[in-house]
């Protein structure tokens, strides 16, 4: 599933565009691969094929690693920063 649907079927659109490019920060600094991952499906609209291929690694493992960064994203937003 498409991230942008992914959220939606959450309800997660309303969000300030700061706390996107916020928590893509945080996942870039903690794994630059699934930040890659995240951002050429999402951002690009490139299928899992040609992500896999860009980063040279297997489709196998761009759907496990969407997977993990789904998982770690859904929680970030689900915990903001209390401001």
């Amino acid at each position: 599933m498409v991230a942008w649907a992914w959220c939606m079927k959450r309800k997660i659109y309303a969000w300030p565009v700061t706390w996107l490019k916020f928590i893509l920060t945080r996942l870039a600094a903690l794994d630059p691969q699934r930040s890659r991952i995240v951002e050429l499906p999402v951002f690009a609209g490139l299928t899992v094929e040609e992500t896999a291929d860009i980063l040279k690694i297997s489709p196998a493992t761009v759907k496990r690693d969407w997977a993990v960064a789904k998982a770690w994203l859904l929680r970030e937003i689900q915990n903001p920063p209390e401001s």
